[in-house]
């Protein structure tokens, strides 16, 4: 009972940890460290990041940099709203990686 009361607390925490959202982006571009920034017109949704944060940030070495970066520019310039699913905040509390997360683009409904 005791094992099967832990696993629920483990799972259950680590899901916690994970935030998923949606906004439409201010600005995008890369740092002085080579990261991906996303500033959004909306707080991320992140346990554990500031109330006011709004800021995704894509690791350097990520191997979806390059693709995240053109669907965030795409975002931004057709003013189209995004999803993201982040899996942790910043040391400063500032911003929420997008380490193991997901990323995209919602599409309007077509009138076709």
């Amino acid at each position: 009972m005791k094992f099967i009361l832990a696993m629920v607390v483990l799972l259950s925490s680590s899901i916690a940890s994970a935030g998923a959202g949606s906004s439409k982006i201010d600005r995008v571009g890369i740092n002085s460290v080579g990261q991906l920034y996303i500033d959004l017109q909306d707080n991320v949704v992140q346990d554990g990041c500031f109330a006011n944060a709004k800021r995704l940030l894509v690791p350097v070495d990520h191997a979806q940099l390059d693709r995240w970066f053109s669907l965030a520019l795409d975002a931004r310039i057709y003013d189209l709203p995004i999803e993201y699913s982040s899996n942790a905040c910043t040391t400063d509390g500032w911003s929420a990686w997008l380490d193991t997360g997901w990323f995209q683009i919602t599409y309007p409904e077509s009138n076709d």
